[in-house]
């Protein structure tokens, strides 16, 4: 497979390779034999506000270079090929995993463009108060509630610098963090209590006890029922 990308096709590529193309920009493709494409849109929302905690008060989603064409970055390669199996991997990944890959794959993206290494703040870690706050709103909120914005927002960061520190205090992304909190209050409830699984997935946020069976699985390495009755012996 062979792909030629660009204004007039002029560049050419095998195998994985990312474009940019900024919104309203011409441009041309063309497939040599068997191929698969993905487009990935990344908002000007998103895309300025990662900007801004690179550079605080900067505004990049509207001089976004239009030459990116396969670009030889094998990190931005990898990040978008997570993106793109996290986004193609039925109900594994939620809504908060799919907006921290964003966020990775903008950062990327604006290094390209003179965004070098992100500001201080937020760099180090969180402090204590911090760390606790999160706990307490990831034990609390409904699912639909937990977005980055929403964490950020709990101690005054924006989504970018709070990504960043959280990774640096916890050693994983919020969305790992979260499933682990999860996995952890179910194994407590099956050791502990009779609640039935699906009322069991109700407490510890997921609505479907399917979801919780798989990510159970995946962690663990054996089904909620088959952790039970191993416990249970």
């Amino acid at each position: 497979m062979c792909c030629e990308w660009g204004p007039g096709s002029g560049r050419r590529s095998r195998g994985l390779a990312p474009t940019l193309q900024p919104a309203g920009t011409p441009n041309h493709f063309r497939a040599i034999g068997a191929s698969r494409f993905a487009q990935i849109y990344l908002p000007e929302l998103l895309i300025d506000r990662v900007a801004d905690g690179l550079k605080p008060g900067s505004r990049a989603a509207t001089m976004l270079r239009d030459d990116l064409v396969f670009l030889d970055d094998p990190e931005l390669t990898e990040r978008t090929r997570q993106y793109l199996s996290a986004a193609t991997n039925g109900q594994e990944s939620s809504g908060l995993e799919m907006e921290a890959r964003a966020i990775l794959l903008v950062a990327r993206l604006l290094s390209h463009h003179g965004y070098g290494s992100a500001a201080a703040d937020g760099k180090g870690g969180l402090a204590p108060w911090q760390i606790r706050r999160i706990d307490s709103f990831l034990s609390d909120a409904p699912e639909q509630s937990i977005t980055l914005d929403a964490l950020a927002e709990q101690v005054g960061l924006s989504p970018f610098h709070f990504a960043r520190a959280f990774k640096a205090s916890k050693g994983l992304p919020p969305y790992r963090y979260l499933i682990q909190l999860r996995i952890g209050r179910a194994r407590e409830l099956l050791e502990s209590t009779d609640l039935p699984i699906i009322e069991i997935a109700a407490q510890v946020g997921y609505d479907d006890p399917s979801y919780l069976a798989r990510l159970f699985r995946r962690e663990v390495g054996v089904t909620p029922a088959a952790y039970r009755r191993e416990r249970r012996r």
